[in-house]
């Protein structure tokens, strides 16, 4: 079977954009290779890995919304001399599968491929790649870095310290806490119910990914990674606590990595937009969907010196 085909779409300042394709474990899996346009071959690259649910390539959950994190992240990478491979996810836009048969471990083998096919490529030095996850991406890259020593280095934005039954009662107690209908005296036993509910929610549930992290502990496996991890979060994040970048960092050095740094951003929410609130009901109403430019420029000089 061939590794690839691809065929080039566009050409920006400071980069290349190809459409490419590859062979994953449920079926082709298709996304865009951005490269850039300046320096020699063969570049750095990283691969992007999306949060829960069914994503684009660039990010969004659906085909014209205008919050594209990866696409962003893609064109200021190409400006650091850094190529950034992103995917649809399995059963959205071009690749093949099912979003919701794929468990978590099913989600890391997809990772896999896309980081064999950049190792196939003459124009990505094999020996500089990393992974760029968020949120639930930020649980996978883990996974599939504890098995593959030879990764240059993993990004984690926003990525869970805790199992999923833990990170949503975090997303509740949030939602309690701050909705006027619910008195002070009742939001332990509304905690506690939503908390019943969101189980058996999981239960029912025909999204194989939740089941498979309902009760993952992703501490045990920052534990083995043993390349450079940067780990990003924002201070208003109200869907994975803020701190758990500390608990994973924790965990990391308890492993005996030594090379892991964290940065949290003031008034960054989840989507590491600048929202001083993080309400996830107000992220459409933002003035802007872009990405904070503080967040852009960390991973451009962390990546750029760890894959140099």
């Amino acid at each position: 079977m061939p590794v690839m085909a691809s065929v080039a779409v566009l050409v920006l300042a400071g980069a290349a954009s190809v459409e490419v394709t590859l062979p994953g474990p449920a079926g082709r899996l298709a996304g865009t290779l951005t490269i850039p346009s300046a320096g020699r071959p063969p570049f750095p690259a990283v691969v992007t890995l999306t949060g829960s649910g069914a994503h684009h390539r660039d990010g969004n959950r659906t085909p014209d919304h205008p919050y594209r994190p990866f696409r962003q992240i893609a064109n200021r990478l190409a400006e650091c001399g850094i190529a950034t491979l992103r995917l649809d996810d399995r059963g959205v836009g071009g690749s093949e599968g099912s979003a919701d048969a794929a468990t978590a471990e099913d989600t890391a083998a997809d990772a896999r491929a896309a980081l064999a096919f950049l190792r196939l490529r003459p124009d990505v030095d094999g020996r500089r790649l990393a992974l760029v996850g968020h949120s639930y991406g930020g649980e996978i890259a883990p996974m599939v870095a504890a098995e593959d020593a030879r990764l240059a280095g993993v990004v984690l934005l926003a990525g869970p310290a805790r199992t999923f039954r833990e990170t949503m009662r975090y997303q509740n107690r949030y939602r309690i806490d701050n909705d006027p209908a619910i008195p002070p005296e009742g939001r332990a036993a509304a905690l506690e119910e939503a908390v019943r509910q969101q189980d058996a929610n999981v239960k029912a549930s025909t999204q194989a990914w939740r089941r498979s992290i309902q009760d993952r502990d992703p501490l045990p496996t920052a534990r083995r990674l043993r390349m450079p991890v940067l780990i990003l979060q924002g201070t208003t994040d109200r869907a994975v606590p803020p701190a758990d970048a500390r608990l994973l960092e924790q965990a990391i050095r308890e492993g005996g990595n030594a090379k892991v740094t964290v940065r949290l951003f003031p008034d960054v929410n989840h989507h590491f937009q600048r929202d001083a609130i993080g309400a996830r009901e107000s992220y459409d109403r933002l003035p802007t969907q872009d990405l904070a430019p503080e967040v852009l420029d960390t991973l451009c000089s962390w990546l750029g010196a760890t894959l140099r």
